[in-house]
């Protein structure tokens, strides 16, 4: 059976010529396969790994990955040490302080920046860590774990917007597959009454038929010519789309022309038994990256809730410091030495009072991490309700495949017995049409219910997580 019908001339060379070398422009069009007249042959894999590198929707998921990450640096950032420098004409006194992974905040240096002639020749290291709030440690690993749950979030919506190109390139490879097969149905119909049409013009030229069944003759080629262009726009208009989904950004260099025929190859739907439905399920809410973005955003609020509640918590802070400072020469002299050195150990505790920035925060968050608690319910039950419809769709496509394909050769078979009664004159052409036109309707309904199941299929795979996993390596 043919897979595609050409009408017209041949195009001419240098205009088929540009249309293949604009197809090879993409670099994986080149192991799409062999050219063969004015058909170029094209790969499902090909096709779905080219979508993965130029789909646009994808470049801005990346972008929001990269963003993401930068978040992580951000939070990180309260433990990068700062140093500074002050001076003047007589002394310049610099410090190097930050935070510890424990929380504690240290600083070395000159212990201040006043203009006494003390501290001007000052040595100091200090050492505080909060042992109630948390407040260094305890925030700043909320607020890292945070951005650490929002970037899995943002490679998750990537990997989801990756499966869902991949399953829109395959649906309309498959929309492709059997728009070709609709037209060749067509061209069937047609070559089936361009060859009543010969035989009563020759009856009609003997004078044994009237001009009425002529007639019927022509008027049967003529709608079925207008069936088949129509077929024929419609397997146009699906090359363009699949195009466009493939080649994303350089779509406009990948497109042919009219007179180009894209073949698909992959035809076959490969889909071994399923497993029950509960396994797919429950494979689906472990695997689907969907699923799995919801849950990190609502770990990523659990982290911010904790961040912000610690602010509002009380403080107890242990505080040591150790000074060293150049003395007078009045305390030179009674104490022998030209430097004092000075240790302190202290606690300090504080206690917000009403701190109405904190605890509006903390109800934001509230609100944020409950809305993401339903938002998660709601992707797990999408997950529940795709499987549950492709399972329905393959399993009644399946049998209604079968069903199509036995009313085709039925149909076949009643046709040819009918052709064969009007060759004895046992039958009219107005019978012969109808069983010819019953043919091609059973013809496309079998097409019709390839495209259900294959499409049901796609969906399966796109609905279980994983779709673009063999593409992304």
């Amino acid at each position: 059976m043919r897979s595609h019908f050409v009408l017209g001339n041949r195009v001419p060379t240098a205009r088929l010529a540009f249309a293949i070398i604009a197809l090879t422009i993409v670099s994986s069009v080149a192991a799409q396969g062999q050219r063969s007249g004015d058909t170029v042959r094209v790969k499902l894999d090909d096709l779905a790994r080219s979508s993965l590198r130029h789909d646009s929707r994808l470049a801005a998921a990346s972008a929001d990955v990269e963003t993401a990450l930068s978040f992580i640096t951000s939070a990180r950032s309260p433990m990068d040490p700062s140093f500074s420098i002050v001076g003047d004409r007589s002394a310049v006194g610099g410090q190097l302080s930050g935070f510890l992974p424990t929380g504690g905040l240290y600083l070395l240096g000159s212990p201040s920046t006043s203009a006494s002639a003390a501290s001007k020749h000052a040595l100091a290291a200090s050492f505080s860590q909060p042992l109630l709030r948390g407040v260094g440690y305890g925030s700043l690993s909320a607020a890292t774990q945070s951005a650490r749950e929002g970037t899995a979030a943002a490679r998750s919506r990537l990997t989801a917007f990756q499966d869902a190109v991949v399953t829109e390139v395959a649906i309309a490879y498959r929309v492709l597959t059997a728009q070709q097969r609709q037209e060749a149905i067509a061209a069937r119909s047609l070559a089936r009454a361009q060859e009543l049409l010969a035989a009563y013009s020759e009856l009609r030229t003997l004078g044994k038929i009237t001009e009425v069944e002529l007639n019927t003759a022509r008027l049967a080629v003529a709608s079925r010519r207008a069936t088949m262009l129509a077929e024929r726009r419609d397997r146009q208009n699906a090359q363009d789309a699949l195009i466009f989904l493939a080649y994303g950004d350089v779509a406009a260099a990948a497109l042919v022309g009219d007179d180009v025929t894209l073949a698909p190859t992959d035809t076959v739907l490969g889909l071994t038994d399923l497993p029950t439905l509960d396994t797919a399920t429950a494979r689906a809410l472990r695997l689907r990256p969907d699923v799995a973005a919801s849950r990190s955003v609502v770990t990523q609020l659990e982290q911010q809730r904790r961040y912000v509640r610690n602010s509002g918590l009380p403080t107890l802070d242990l505080s040591t410091a150790f000074t060293s400072s150049l003395v007078d020469s009045a305390k030179r002299v009674l104490s022998g030495s030209a430097r004092q050195t000075d240790w302190t150990v202290g606690l300090v505790f504080s206690r917000p009072i009403l701190n109405s920035a904190s605890g509006a925060d903390a109800q934001r968050i509230a609100a944020s991490e409950l809305r993401a608690r339903y938002r998660l319910i709601d992707a797990e039950n999408n997950a529940r309700a795709e499987i549950r419809a492709a399972f329905r769709d393959i399993g009644l496509g399946r049998e209604r495949m079968a069903l199509a394909t036995e009313a085709a050769g039925l149909a076949r078979d009643a046709y040819a017995g009918e052709r064969a009664r009007l060759d004895l004159g046992l039958t009219d052409i107005f019978r012969v049409l109808q069983y010819e036109d019953q043919v091609a309707q059973v013809e496309r309904a079998e097409a019709g219910a390839w495209l259900a199941l294959a499409t049901a299929t796609d969906r399966y795979r796109g609905a279980i997580g994983g779709a673009a996993e063999r593409y992304a390596r």
